[in-house]
Protein backbone atom coordinates (compact mmCIF):
# COMPACT_ATOMS: atom_id res chain seq x y z
CA UNK A 1 0.00 0.00 0.00
CA UNK A 2 2.77 2.43 0.92
CA UNK A 3 4.66 1.70 -2.29
CA UNK A 4 1.58 2.65 -4.30
CA UNK A 5 1.27 5.90 -2.33
CA UNK A 6 4.97 6.64 -2.91
CA UNK A 7 4.67 6.13 -6.65
CA UNK A 8 1.50 8.21 -6.91
CA UNK A 9 3.14 11.09 -5.06
CA UNK A 10 6.26 11.03 -7.23
CA UNK A 11 4.18 10.77 -10.40
CA UNK A 12 2.40 13.92 -9.25
CA UNK A 13 5.54 15.82 -8.20
CA UNK A 14 7.67 14.61 -11.12
CA UNK A 15 5.07 14.69 -13.88
CA UNK A 16 2.34 17.20 -13.00
CA UNK A 17 3.84 19.76 -10.65
CA UNK A 18 6.64 20.99 -13.00
CA UNK A 19 4.19 21.88 -15.77
CA UNK A 20 1.00 22.88 -13.97
CA UNK A 21 -0.26 26.44 -14.59
CA UNK A 22 -3.55 28.27 -14.19
CA UNK A 23 -3.37 31.74 -15.75
CA UNK A 24 -0.04 31.19 -17.52
CA UNK A 25 2.72 33.21 -15.83
CA UNK A 26 0.44 35.73 -14.17
CA UNK A 27 -0.43 33.63 -11.11
CA UNK A 28 2.21 30.89 -11.34
CA UNK A 29 3.57 31.49 -7.82
CA UNK A 30 0.26 31.00 -6.02
CA UNK A 31 -0.70 28.17 -8.40
CA UNK A 32 2.44 26.17 -7.66
CA UNK A 33 2.12 27.00 -3.96
CA UNK A 34 -1.33 25.44 -3.79
CA UNK A 35 -0.28 22.59 -6.09
CA UNK A 36 2.54 21.60 -3.78
CA UNK A 37 0.54 21.98 -0.57
CA UNK A 38 -2.38 19.92 -1.84
CA UNK A 39 -0.14 17.19 -3.24
CA UNK A 40 2.12 16.96 -0.19
CA UNK A 41 -0.78 17.02 2.27
CA UNK A 42 -2.53 14.27 0.32
CA UNK A 43 0.66 12.19 0.44
CA UNK A 44 1.05 12.75 4.19
CA UNK A 45 -2.61 11.91 4.83
CA UNK A 46 -2.48 8.70 2.77
CA UNK A 47 0.76 7.68 4.46
CA UNK A 48 -0.92 8.15 7.85
CA UNK A 49 -3.78 5.89 6.70
CA UNK A 50 -1.23 3.34 5.53
CA UNK A 51 0.48 3.45 8.94
CA UNK A 52 -2.85 2.92 10.73
CA UNK A 53 -3.61 -0.08 8.51
CA UNK A 54 -0.15 -1.46 9.21
CA UNK A 55 -0.62 -1.09 12.96
CA UNK A 56 -4.06 -2.67 12.81
CA UNK A 57 -2.49 -5.74 11.19
CA UNK A 58 -0.10 -6.12 14.11
CA UNK A 59 2.96 -4.80 12.32
CA UNK A 60 5.40 -2.35 13.88
CA UNK A 61 6.41 1.08 12.62
CA UNK A 62 10.19 1.50 12.58
CA UNK A 63 11.29 5.13 12.15
CA UNK A 64 14.77 5.66 10.70
CA UNK A 65 16.19 7.71 13.51
CA UNK A 66 16.70 6.93 17.17
CA UNK A 67 17.41 9.68 19.65
CA UNK A 68 20.84 8.66 20.78
CA UNK A 69 22.99 10.39 23.39
CA UNK A 70 24.56 12.45 20.60
CA UNK A 71 21.94 12.94 17.86
CA UNK A 72 23.79 15.83 16.20
CA UNK A 73 24.33 13.79 13.04
CA UNK A 74 20.63 12.98 12.64
CA UNK A 75 19.06 14.93 9.73
CA UNK A 76 15.64 14.73 11.42
CA UNK A 77 16.96 16.68 14.40
CA UNK A 78 18.02 19.53 12.15
CA UNK A 79 14.74 19.39 10.23
CA UNK A 80 12.88 19.87 13.52
CA UNK A 81 15.25 22.64 14.62
CA UNK A 82 14.75 24.44 11.30
CA UNK A 83 10.99 24.13 11.68
CA UNK A 84 11.25 25.43 15.26
CA UNK A 85 13.28 28.39 14.00
CA UNK A 86 10.48 29.24 11.57
CA UNK A 87 7.87 29.17 14.35
CA UNK A 88 9.99 31.23 16.76
CA UNK A 89 10.71 33.86 14.10
CA UNK A 90 6.94 34.11 13.53
CA UNK A 91 6.45 34.79 17.24
CA UNK A 92 9.01 37.60 17.47
CA UNK A 93 7.98 39.32 14.21
CA UNK A 94 5.78 42.39 13.99
CA UNK A 95 3.69 40.75 11.24
CA UNK A 96 2.84 37.18 12.33
CA UNK A 97 0.28 36.64 9.56
CA UNK A 98 2.82 37.43 6.84
CA UNK A 99 5.34 35.19 8.58
CA UNK A 100 2.83 32.34 8.66
CA UNK A 101 1.56 32.61 5.08
CA UNK A 102 3.72 35.11 3.14
CA UNK A 103 0.69 36.33 1.23
CA UNK A 104 2.24 39.70 0.32
CA UNK A 105 5.44 38.16 -1.01
CA UNK A 106 6.19 34.67 -2.33
CA UNK A 107 4.10 32.54 0.06
CA UNK A 108 7.18 31.05 1.74
CA UNK A 109 5.69 31.34 5.20
CA UNK A 110 5.82 28.97 8.14
CA UNK A 111 2.98 26.91 6.69
CA UNK A 112 4.90 25.67 3.67
CA UNK A 113 7.99 24.95 5.79
CA UNK A 114 5.83 22.96 8.17
CA UNK A 115 4.65 20.83 5.24
CA UNK A 116 8.26 20.54 3.99
CA UNK A 117 9.36 19.26 7.41
CA UNK A 118 6.53 16.76 7.82
CA UNK A 119 7.08 15.48 4.28
CA UNK A 120 10.78 14.89 4.97
CA UNK A 121 10.09 13.16 8.29
CA UNK A 122 7.51 10.89 6.67
CA UNK A 123 9.74 10.03 3.70
CA UNK A 124 12.95 9.56 5.67
CA UNK A 125 11.60 6.49 7.48
CA UNK A 126 11.93 4.52 4.26
CA UNK A 127 10.95 5.42 0.71
CA UNK A 128 11.18 2.54 -1.74
CA UNK A 129 10.86 3.24 -5.46
CA UNK A 130 12.44 1.97 -8.67
CA UNK A 131 14.64 4.26 -10.75
CA UNK A 132 12.14 4.04 -13.61
CA UNK A 133 9.99 6.60 -11.78
CA UNK A 134 12.48 9.20 -13.03
CA UNK A 135 11.19 8.56 -16.56
CA UNK A 136 8.14 10.57 -15.47
CA UNK A 137 10.47 13.39 -14.44
CA UNK A 138 12.20 13.04 -17.81
CA UNK A 139 8.89 13.47 -19.63
CA UNK A 140 7.91 16.68 -17.82
CA UNK A 141 11.47 18.03 -18.10
CA UNK A 142 11.49 17.33 -21.84
CA UNK A 143 8.28 19.31 -22.20
CA UNK A 144 9.70 22.22 -20.17
CA UNK A 145 12.91 22.18 -22.22
CA UNK A 146 11.03 22.04 -25.55
CA UNK A 147 8.82 24.99 -24.57
CA UNK A 148 11.93 27.00 -23.67
CA UNK A 149 13.74 26.11 -26.91
CA UNK A 150 10.78 27.09 -29.07
CA UNK A 151 10.22 30.30 -27.11
CA UNK A 152 13.87 31.10 -27.74
CA UNK A 153 13.17 30.63 -31.45
CA UNK A 154 10.21 33.02 -31.04
CA UNK A 155 7.62 30.24 -31.30
CA UNK A 156 5.52 30.34 -28.13
CA UNK A 157 3.23 27.50 -29.20
CA UNK A 158 1.54 27.28 -25.78
CA UNK A 159 1.01 31.07 -25.65
CA UNK A 160 2.53 31.36 -22.19
CA UNK A 161 3.87 34.84 -23.00
CA UNK A 162 0.64 36.33 -24.29
CA UNK A 163 0.07 39.80 -22.81
CA UNK A 164 3.50 39.96 -21.14
CA UNK A 165 4.83 43.54 -21.12
CA UNK A 166 7.54 44.21 -23.68
CA UNK A 167 10.18 45.18 -21.10
CA UNK A 168 9.51 41.95 -19.15
CA UNK A 169 9.07 39.62 -22.11
CA UNK A 170 12.52 38.01 -21.85
CA UNK A 171 12.27 37.61 -18.06
CA UNK A 172 9.80 34.71 -18.37
CA UNK A 173 10.36 31.29 -19.85
CA UNK A 174 9.14 27.70 -20.13
CA UNK A 175 6.69 26.40 -17.51
CA UNK A 176 8.48 28.09 -14.60
CA UNK A 177 7.82 31.77 -15.14
CA UNK A 178 10.80 33.89 -14.08
CA UNK A 179 14.15 32.90 -15.61
CA UNK A 180 15.68 32.41 -12.14
CA UNK A 181 13.06 29.79 -11.30
CA UNK A 182 13.78 27.97 -14.56
CA UNK A 183 17.50 28.13 -13.79
CA UNK A 184 16.77 26.56 -10.41
CA UNK A 185 14.92 23.73 -12.10
CA UNK A 186 17.81 23.17 -14.52
CA UNK A 187 20.23 22.87 -11.61
CA UNK A 188 18.03 20.08 -10.27
CA UNK A 189 17.05 18.31 -13.48
CA UNK A 190 20.29 18.35 -15.50
CA UNK A 191 22.39 16.85 -12.66
CA UNK A 192 19.70 14.20 -12.21
CA UNK A 193 19.94 13.14 -15.86
CA UNK A 194 23.73 13.21 -15.74
CA UNK A 195 23.62 10.93 -12.68
CA UNK A 196 21.10 8.70 -14.45
CA UNK A 197 23.40 8.39 -17.46
CA UNK A 198 26.53 7.79 -15.38
CA UNK A 199 25.23 5.31 -12.81
CA UNK A 200 22.23 3.49 -14.29
CA UNK A 201 22.96 0.01 -15.60
CA UNK A 202 19.81 -0.02 -17.78
CA UNK A 203 20.34 0.93 -21.40
CA UNK A 204 16.92 2.53 -21.92
CA UNK A 205 17.47 4.73 -18.86
CA UNK A 206 20.84 5.86 -20.19
CA UNK A 207 19.44 6.54 -23.67
CA UNK A 208 16.66 8.64 -22.15
CA UNK A 209 19.19 10.48 -20.00
CA UNK A 210 21.42 11.15 -23.02
CA UNK A 211 18.55 12.78 -24.90
CA UNK A 212 17.58 14.92 -21.90
CA UNK A 213 21.20 15.94 -21.25
CA UNK A 214 21.51 17.11 -24.86
CA UNK A 215 18.33 19.15 -24.52
CA UNK A 216 19.60 20.43 -21.19
CA UNK A 217 22.79 21.61 -22.88
CA UNK A 218 20.61 23.71 -25.17
CA UNK A 219 18.53 25.39 -22.47
CA UNK A 220 21.37 26.37 -20.15
CA UNK A 221 22.11 29.52 -22.15
CA UNK A 222 18.43 30.06 -22.84
CA UNK A 223 17.76 30.35 -19.10
CA UNK A 224 19.85 33.54 -19.19
CA UNK A 225 20.67 33.34 -15.49
CA UNK A 226 24.11 33.38 -13.84
CA UNK A 227 22.93 31.06 -11.09
CA UNK A 228 22.65 28.08 -13.45
CA UNK A 229 26.42 27.99 -14.00
CA UNK A 230 27.13 28.02 -10.27
CA UNK A 231 24.69 25.18 -9.58
CA UNK A 232 25.95 23.02 -12.44
CA UNK A 233 29.60 23.66 -11.54
CA UNK A 234 29.08 22.43 -7.97
CA UNK A 235 27.08 19.42 -9.18
CA UNK A 236 29.80 18.61 -11.74
CA UNK A 237 32.50 18.36 -9.06
CA UNK A 238 30.31 16.05 -6.98
CA UNK A 239 29.39 13.91 -10.00
CA UNK A 240 33.08 13.54 -10.90
CA UNK A 241 33.93 12.47 -7.35
CA UNK A 242 31.09 9.93 -7.37
CA UNK A 243 32.15 8.67 -10.82
CA UNK A 244 35.70 8.11 -9.56
CA UNK A 245 34.37 6.42 -6.43
CA UNK A 246 32.19 4.00 -8.43
CA UNK A 247 34.57 3.57 -11.38
CA UNK A 248 32.44 5.34 -14.00
CA UNK A 249 34.75 8.15 -15.16
CA UNK A 250 34.19 7.11 -18.78
CA UNK A 251 30.43 7.43 -18.33
CA UNK A 252 30.99 10.85 -16.76
CA UNK A 253 32.95 12.08 -19.79
CA UNK A 254 30.42 10.55 -22.19
CA UNK A 255 27.54 12.25 -20.37
CA UNK A 256 29.17 15.65 -20.54
CA UNK A 257 29.78 15.09 -24.25
CA UNK A 258 26.00 15.20 -24.69
CA UNK A 259 25.90 18.43 -22.69
CA UNK A 260 28.53 19.93 -25.00
CA UNK A 261 26.60 18.70 -28.04
CA UNK A 262 23.45 20.46 -26.82
CA UNK A 263 25.40 23.67 -26.36
CA UNK A 264 26.69 23.38 -29.94
CA UNK A 265 23.14 22.89 -31.27
CA UNK A 266 21.97 26.07 -29.55
CA UNK A 267 25.00 28.01 -30.76
CA UNK A 268 24.17 27.01 -34.34
CA UNK A 269 20.57 28.12 -33.81
CA UNK A 270 21.72 31.46 -32.40
CA UNK A 271 24.11 31.95 -35.32
CA UNK A 272 21.96 30.91 -38.25
CA UNK A 273 18.31 31.05 -37.13
CA UNK A 274 18.41 34.77 -36.29
CA UNK A 275 16.91 34.49 -32.84
CA UNK A 276 16.88 37.49 -30.53
CA UNK A 277 19.39 35.87 -28.18
CA UNK A 278 20.12 38.25 -25.32
CA UNK A 279 23.86 39.08 -25.55
CA UNK A 280 23.89 41.45 -22.60
CA UNK A 281 25.82 38.90 -20.60
CA UNK A 282 29.55 38.22 -20.82
CA UNK A 283 31.96 35.67 -19.46
CA UNK A 284 31.11 32.01 -19.83
CA UNK A 285 27.70 32.52 -21.47
CA UNK A 286 29.20 34.71 -24.19
CA UNK A 287 32.11 32.29 -24.71
CA UNK A 288 29.82 29.28 -25.05
CA UNK A 289 27.79 31.11 -27.71
CA UNK A 290 30.75 31.07 -30.12
CA UNK A 291 30.78 28.25 -32.66
CA UNK A 292 34.53 27.72 -32.40
CA UNK A 293 34.37 27.42 -28.60
CA UNK A 294 31.28 25.19 -28.78
CA UNK A 295 32.98 22.87 -31.30
CA UNK A 296 36.13 22.79 -29.17
CA UNK A 297 34.03 21.83 -26.13
CA UNK A 298 32.47 18.92 -28.04
CA UNK A 299 35.81 17.73 -29.43
CA UNK A 300 37.50 17.94 -26.03
CA UNK A 301 34.78 15.95 -24.27
CA UNK A 302 34.68 13.35 -27.07
CA UNK A 303 38.46 12.89 -26.98
CA UNK A 304 38.45 12.72 -23.17
CA UNK A 305 35.79 10.02 -23.35
CA UNK A 306 37.79 7.95 -25.86
CA UNK A 307 41.02 8.33 -23.87
CA UNK A 308 39.37 7.23 -20.61
CA UNK A 309 37.80 4.15 -22.20
CA UNK A 310 41.08 3.22 -23.93
CA UNK A 311 43.04 3.59 -20.69
CA UNK A 312 40.53 1.43 -18.89
CA UNK A 313 40.70 -1.23 -21.60
CA UNK A 314 44.50 -1.32 -21.69
CA UNK A 315 45.28 -0.74 -17.99
CA UNK A 316 42.04 -1.95 -16.41
CA UNK A 317 43.65 -4.08 -13.69
CA UNK A 318 46.20 -1.43 -12.73
CA UNK A 319 43.57 1.31 -12.69
CA UNK A 320 41.40 -0.80 -10.39
CA UNK A 321 44.24 -0.88 -7.85
CA UNK A 322 44.70 2.90 -7.78
CA UNK A 323 43.82 4.56 -4.48
CA UNK A 324 40.48 6.18 -5.31
CA UNK A 325 40.42 8.24 -2.13
CA UNK A 326 43.70 9.88 -3.12
CA UNK A 327 42.32 10.68 -6.58
CA UNK A 328 39.14 12.13 -5.09
CA UNK A 329 41.16 14.33 -2.74
CA UNK A 330 43.29 15.43 -5.68
CA UNK A 331 40.17 16.31 -7.71
CA UNK A 332 38.72 18.36 -4.84
CA UNK A 333 42.03 20.16 -4.31
CA UNK A 334 42.36 20.86 -8.04
CA UNK A 335 38.80 22.19 -8.18
CA UNK A 336 39.54 24.50 -5.24
CA UNK A 337 42.82 25.69 -6.78
CA UNK A 338 41.08 26.27 -10.11
CA UNK A 339 38.44 28.37 -8.35
CA UNK A 340 41.11 30.42 -6.59
CA UNK A 341 43.10 30.87 -9.80
CA UNK A 342 39.95 31.86 -11.68
CA UNK A 343 39.20 34.48 -9.05
CA UNK A 344 42.76 35.87 -9.05
CA UNK A 345 42.85 36.01 -12.85
CA UNK A 346 39.46 37.65 -13.16
CA UNK A 347 39.77 40.06 -10.27
CA UNK A 348 43.41 41.15 -10.39
CA UNK A 349 44.68 40.40 -13.90
CA UNK A 350 41.67 41.04 -16.10
CA UNK A 351 39.97 43.36 -13.64
CA UNK A 352 36.61 41.89 -14.64
CA UNK A 353 33.48 43.55 -13.30
CA UNK A 354 32.32 40.05 -12.33
CA UNK A 355 34.58 40.29 -9.29
CA UNK A 356 33.76 43.85 -8.29
CA UNK A 357 30.97 43.72 -5.73
CA UNK A 358 29.24 47.06 -6.15
CA UNK A 359 25.57 47.98 -6.16
CA UNK A 360 25.12 46.98 -9.83
CA UNK A 361 26.86 43.62 -9.47
CA UNK A 362 24.76 40.62 -10.50
CA UNK A 363 21.73 42.60 -11.71
CA UNK A 364 21.75 44.62 -8.46
CA UNK A 365 22.36 41.64 -6.22
CA UNK A 366 25.29 43.64 -4.90
CA UNK A 367 22.86 46.26 -3.66
CA UNK A 368 20.36 43.94 -2.02
CA UNK A 369 23.12 41.85 -0.40
CA UNK A 370 24.71 44.99 1.03
CA UNK A 371 21.37 46.02 2.52
CA UNK A 372 20.81 42.55 3.97
CA UNK A 373 24.15 42.78 5.78
CA UNK A 374 23.23 46.23 7.05
CA UNK A 375 19.84 45.01 8.25
CA UNK A 376 21.46 42.18 10.16
CA UNK A 377 24.10 44.52 11.60
CA UNK A 378 21.48 46.96 12.85
CA UNK A 379 19.01 44.36 14.13
CA UNK A 380 18.23 43.90 17.81
CA UNK A 381 19.87 40.91 19.58
CA UNK A 382 16.63 38.91 19.49
CA UNK A 383 16.22 39.57 15.74
CA UNK A 384 19.84 38.61 15.12
CA UNK A 385 19.22 35.27 16.80
CA UNK A 386 15.67 34.51 15.63
CA UNK A 387 15.18 36.78 12.62
CA UNK A 388 12.41 39.12 11.60
CA UNK A 389 9.95 36.44 10.42
CA UNK A 390 9.42 34.70 7.11
CA UNK A 391 8.93 36.96 4.08
CA UNK A 392 9.96 40.04 6.10
CA UNK A 393 12.46 41.34 3.51
CA UNK A 394 9.78 43.32 1.67
CA UNK A 395 8.66 45.13 4.82
CA UNK A 396 12.22 45.79 5.99
CA UNK A 397 13.36 47.15 2.63
CA UNK A 398 10.28 49.36 2.27
CA UNK A 399 10.68 50.66 5.82
CA UNK A 400 14.39 51.50 5.79
CA UNK A 401 15.53 51.76 2.17
CA UNK A 402 12.53 52.36 -0.10
CA UNK A 403 13.57 55.69 -1.60
CA UNK A 404 17.18 54.61 -2.07
CA UNK A 405 16.13 51.19 -3.43
CA UNK A 406 13.93 52.71 -6.12
CA UNK A 407 16.55 55.31 -6.97
CA UNK A 408 19.34 52.74 -7.36
CA UNK A 409 17.59 49.66 -8.77
CA UNK A 410 14.32 51.12 -10.14
CA UNK A 411 12.39 48.27 -8.54
CA UNK A 412 11.19 47.02 -5.14
CA UNK A 413 12.85 43.93 -3.68
CA UNK A 414 11.03 41.37 -1.54
CA UNK A 415 13.82 38.77 -1.37
CA UNK A 416 17.55 38.72 -0.63
CA UNK A 417 18.33 36.80 -3.87
CA UNK A 418 20.65 34.58 -1.82
CA UNK A 419 18.89 31.93 0.23
CA UNK A 420 21.49 31.90 2.98
CA UNK A 421 21.06 35.65 3.49
CA UNK A 422 17.29 35.22 3.25
CA UNK A 423 17.25 32.69 6.09
CA UNK A 424 19.68 34.82 8.13
CA UNK A 425 17.38 37.85 7.94
CA UNK A 426 14.09 35.98 8.24
CA UNK A 427 15.02 33.22 10.71
CA UNK A 428 18.19 34.59 12.30
CA UNK A 429 21.40 32.82 13.22
CA UNK A 430 19.37 29.98 14.76
CA UNK A 431 17.44 29.40 11.54
CA UNK A 432 20.48 29.63 9.27
CA UNK A 433 22.50 27.19 11.40
CA UNK A 434 19.55 24.76 11.50
CA UNK A 435 19.10 25.01 7.72
CA UNK A 436 22.79 24.35 7.04
CA UNK A 437 22.77 21.51 9.59
CA UNK A 438 19.78 19.91 7.84
CA UNK A 439 21.52 20.11 4.46
CA UNK A 440 24.92 18.87 5.64
CA UNK A 441 23.60 15.91 7.65
CA UNK A 442 21.21 14.91 4.85
CA UNK A 443 23.97 14.95 2.23
CA UNK A 444 26.29 13.01 4.56
CA UNK A 445 23.66 10.34 5.29
CA UNK A 446 22.69 9.85 1.62
CA UNK A 447 26.36 9.72 0.57
CA UNK A 448 27.21 7.16 3.25
CA UNK A 449 24.27 4.85 2.56
CA UNK A 450 23.76 5.26 -1.20
CA UNK A 451 25.04 1.73 -1.86
CA UNK A 452 25.91 2.78 -5.42
CA UNK A 453 22.23 3.09 -6.37
CA UNK A 454 21.25 5.59 -9.10
CA UNK A 455 18.18 6.87 -7.20
CA UNK A 456 20.34 7.86 -4.21
CA UNK A 457 22.90 9.60 -6.41
CA UNK A 458 20.23 11.37 -8.46
CA UNK A 459 18.68 12.69 -5.26
CA UNK A 460 22.08 13.73 -3.92
CA UNK A 461 23.15 15.78 -6.95
CA UNK A 462 19.68 17.34 -7.21
CA UNK A 463 20.13 18.69 -3.68
CA UNK A 464 23.66 19.92 -4.38
CA UNK A 465 22.77 21.48 -7.73
CA UNK A 466 19.91 23.38 -6.14
CA UNK A 467 22.12 24.58 -3.29
CA UNK A 468 24.73 25.92 -5.71
CA UNK A 469 22.28 28.10 -7.60
CA UNK A 470 20.51 29.16 -4.39
CA UNK A 471 23.53 31.28 -3.49
CA UNK A 472 22.42 33.66 -6.24
CA UNK A 473 18.71 32.96 -6.31
CA UNK A 474 15.58 33.07 -4.15
CA UNK A 475 13.29 30.68 -2.32
CA UNK A 476 9.80 30.37 -3.76
CA UNK A 477 7.14 27.66 -4.26
CA UNK A 478 8.01 27.05 -7.92
CA UNK A 479 11.39 25.28 -7.74
CA UNK A 480 12.30 25.30 -4.01
CA UNK A 481 9.96 22.37 -3.16
CA UNK A 482 12.27 20.14 -5.21
CA UNK A 483 15.07 20.71 -2.68
CA UNK A 484 12.96 19.40 0.19
CA UNK A 485 11.41 16.65 -1.95
CA UNK A 486 14.83 15.25 -2.85
CA UNK A 487 16.05 15.56 0.73
CA UNK A 488 13.12 13.39 1.78
CA UNK A 489 13.47 11.00 -1.15
CA UNK A 490 17.23 10.71 -0.69
CA UNK A 491 16.99 10.04 3.05
CA UNK A 492 14.16 7.55 2.65
CA UNK A 493 15.82 5.66 -0.20
CA UNK A 494 19.19 5.61 1.59
CA UNK A 495 17.41 4.20 4.63
CA UNK A 496 16.11 1.30 2.53
CA UNK A 497 19.65 0.66 1.27
CA UNK A 498 21.08 0.80 4.80
CA UNK A 499 18.56 -1.74 6.03
CA UNK A 500 19.29 -4.00 3.05
CA UNK A 501 23.04 -3.90 3.79
CA UNK A 502 22.46 -4.61 7.48
CA UNK A 503 20.18 -7.55 6.61
CA UNK A 504 22.79 -9.01 4.26
CA UNK A 505 25.46 -8.62 6.95
CA UNK A 506 23.35 -10.65 9.40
Amino acid sequence: MQKVINYLYLIYMFGVYPVITHNKYFDITITRYHAFLYGACAFIFLTAISAIVKLSMGEKLTPRFAWKKNPIGEPELWVLLFLLANFVSAIVTDDPREAMFGEQSRHMGVLIYFVFAVMILVMSGGFEVAEEIFLVFAASSAYAYIVAIFQHMEIDFMHYKDNIKKDLYNKFISTFGNINMFAGFLCVSIPIFLAMFIFSKKLYMRITAGVLITMGGMVIMISNSDSVYVGLAVATVVLLVLAIKEGYVGHFMFGYSFLALGNLFLTLINTYAHTRYDKKRGGLALALNRIDVAVLFVVFMALATVVVYLLRKVYGDKIAKINKKAIIIAVIVCAALFGIAFFIYGAFIRGSSLFKLNYKWGSYRGYIWTKMVELFRDASPINKIFGHGNESVRTLMNTYYYTEMISVTHMAYDNAHCELLQYLICNGIFGLVAYVGMIVTSIAYIWKNANGKPVAYMSLVAIIGYLGQSLLSLNQPISTPFLFLFIGLGLGYATIQKKAIETEAK
